[in-house]
C-alpha cells in the first residue's frame, strides 16, 4: 500500500465522518458491531502500514475527528485503539479522546436526566422504541451521544492506559471529571474511565514501622485502591532487589506480578495482609493508649476498598503505619488486578529513611494531641 493510496483512502473516511446519519437504525451502540462500508476500506488499507505511518495517520485524524458527527466520528476513533494497540503512539490522540467523550457525554447526560425524570427509568436503553424514535427525531445529539459512549470509552481507556502524563491531563479537565463522575453510575462503560482516572498516580507516601525503626519514602502511580497499594507495598518491601528490607515472611511473588499488571489473572488468587496498615493518628498521643482497644483499632485502621487519598496527611504527606497485624484481613484479587492490561501499576521506593529520620517522625506523631489529630494536615 503506497502512500498515495492509505491517504486516499483515509481522506474518503474524513468526508464519510463530516456527513451525519439520518436514520436512528443507522446509529446502533458498540454491541451491534460490524463494519460500515468506509470503514472496512479504510481500515484494510491501515493493514500494512509500519508504526511510523500509522502515527502519521492519526496525525491527521486529530481535527476530522474532534469536529466529525458525534457518531461517525466515534466509530472511527474505535479503530484508532487498535492502531496503538498495534504500538502506535498513545499520546498522539489522547487528549482528542478526551475532548470527543467530553462532547459525548454532555449529550448523553441531557437524555439521561430526562430519562430519569421523565419516565422514571434508570437508563435510556430501557425506553421503548418509538420513544428512543422520538428523541433521536427531537434530539438527535443525544441519541448519537448515549449510543457512542462504548466506541471512544474503549480507545480513550486504551490510550489513558498508556500514558500517566495523559492520564494527569484528563484529571486537571474539571468539567470532564464532574461529567464522568456523573455517569459512571449509569453507563458501565464510563464506570471504567472513573476508576482509570481516581487512581492514585504520581503520588508520594511515607511508611513508617515502629518495631523496626524504619521507614521508607514511596511513590505510587496506577494503584487503585488501599487493597492494591498494600499489595505492591508488601511485594515492593518484602522482595527487594537488595533483600527484604522488613522482617517478614515474603508473600507468594506471583501475587505482585499480577497487581502490576506484569502477568494476567488465570486464577482465583488472594493476599493475607502482612501487617495492620494503621493511619498516622494511631500513635498520636494519647490515641496510642486508647487504641489498643478494639475501638480504637478500627478507628485508626486504614480501609482497604478506599482510595490512597483517604490516607491522612503528616506535615504534607501521607503517613502510613506499619503494626502488627490487629486481625486476619485478606482481599481477592478483584482489588489489586489492574483494570487494563496496559496499565503497569507500581509502588517504587525512592528513599530509605535514616534511623534518625524514623524516629523523629515517632518522636513528632507521639507529641501531636487528640485536638490537633483532628486537622487534616500538620506542617
Amino acid at each position: 500500500m503506497t502512500q498515495a493510496n492509505w491517504q486516499a483512502e483515509q481522506q474518503l473516511l474524513v468526508e464519510w465522518i463530516q456527513e451525519s446519519p439520518t436514520r436512528l437504525e443507522d446509529v446502533g451502540d458498540i454491541e451491534v458491531g460490524g463494519l460500515g462500508e468506509e470503514e472496512a476500506v479504510w481500515m484494510k488499507a491501515m493493514e500494512p502500514l509500519g508504526i511510523d505511518t500509522l502515527n502519521q495517520a492519526l496525525e491527521e485524524l486529530r481535527d476530522p475527528l474532534l469536529h466529525g458527527d458525534l457518531y461517525r466520528a466515534a466509530r472511527v476513533a474505535l479503530f484508532c485503539g487498535s492502531f496503538v494497540e498495534r504500538g502506535a503512539d498513545p499520546t498522539i490522540l489522547a487528549d482528542i479522546m478526551v475532548e470527543m467523550l467530553e462532547q459525548r457525554l454532555v449529550q448523553a447526560l441531557q437524555l439521561v436526566v430526562e430519562v430519569e425524570e421523565g419516565w422514571d427509568l434508570d437508563s435510556p436503553d430501557e425506553l421503548p422504541h418509538d420513544r428512543i424514535q422520538q428523541f433521536w427525531d427531537e434530539h438527535p445529539d443525544w441519541v448519537k451521544g448515549w449510543r457512542s459512549l462504548g466506541f471512544v470509552v474503549l480507545p480513550t481507556m486504551t490510550m489513558l492506559a498508556r500514558s500517566l502524563d495523559a492520564r494527569q491531563k484528563a484529571r486537571s479537565n474539571t468539567a470532564f471529571m464532574e461529567l464522568v463522575d456523573a455517569m459512571e453510575e449509569v453507563c458501565e462503560v464510563v464506570y471504567y474511565v472513573s476508576q482509570l482516572l481516581f487512581m492514585a498516580d504520581d503520588e508520594e507516601i511515607i511508611v513508617l514501622h515502629h518495631g523496626e525503626n524504619k521507614g521508607f519514602r514511596v511513590r505510587l502511580e496506577a494503584v487503585r485502591n488501599n487493597f492494591h497499594l498494600f499489595t505492591l507495598l508488601q511485594d515492593t518491601l518484602l522482595h527487594h532487589p537488595g533483600g527484604p528490607l522488613l522482617l517478614a515472611d515474603p508473600p507468594d511473588p506471583r501475587i505482585g506480578a499480577i497487581a502490576r499488571g506484569e502477568v494476567n489473572l488465570d486464577d482465583d488468587i488472594s493476599v493475607d495482609a502482612i501487617w495492620g496498615y494503621f493511619q498516622w493518628t494511631h500513635r498520636a498521643g494519647e490515641n496510642l493508649e486508647a487504641s489498643e482497644n478494639d475501638e480504637g483499632v478500627m478507628s485508626h485502621l486504614i480501609w482497604g476498598e478506599m482510595l490512597p487519598e483517604s490516607i491522612r496527611p503528616c506535615r504534607g504527606v501521607p503517613v502510613i503505619l506499619l503494626e502488627p497485624v490487629p486481625f486476619a484481613r485478606t482481599w481477592g484479587a478483584n482489588f489489586f488486578a489492574p483494570l487494563h492490561d496496559a496499565l503497569r501499576s507500581s509502588v517504587e521506593i525512592l528513599e530509605i529513611l535514616s534511623p534518625a529520620d524514623v524516629k523523629e517522625w515517632f518522636h513528632f506523631i507521639s507529641n501531636q494531641t487528640f485536638e490537633t489529630t483532628d486537622k487534616s494536615d500538620l506542617n
